[in-house]
């Protein structure tokens, strides 16, 4: 079983806030134009600092949803925020003014593996 048993209640609200924080992604990638005002390399790096924030918070809260540590299960966090992250570019694509860019896929990627190690981490904290 990749879901372990826990509270009902504490992993429906990890499934809703999952399901809000998507879409939040969703709306994020579909503004035109999330230009800071910042000089252009200010500007890359905290795109690329919010992409990385953006899916590690997906995938903390996807990992608390599924409440377990076992390979099965993180091995699905992984895949569904990879999954997210390749629909979210492809989204993109489509919002004018906006583009989907593969190098992207690789920095959501990065947030989801730390998502995915914040979350292993909490978790050993929580029972040592």
């Amino acid at each position: 079983m990749i879901i372990s048993q826990g509270n009902i209640k504490t992993r429906i609200f990890y499934l809703i806030a999952t399901i809000i924080w998507a879409g939040f992604i969703f709306y994020l990638s579909s503004i035109p134009d999330l230009a800071s005002g910042l000089p252009s390399w200010q500007d890359l790096v905290l795109r690329k600092l919010a992409h990385i924030a953006v899916f590690f918070i997906f995938a903390y809260l996807l990992a608390k949803t599924l409440n377990s540590v076992k390979r099965p299960a993180l091995l699905f966090v992984i895949m569904a925020g990879v999954a997210y992250a390749l629909f979210d570019e492809w989204h993109q694509s489509f919002v004018p003014g906006r583009m989907g860019v593969p190098q992207d896929i690789l920095i959501d990627t990065i947030g989801v593996f730390l998502g995915v190690w914040g979350y292993q981490k909490r978790q050993k904290n929580l029972f040592d």
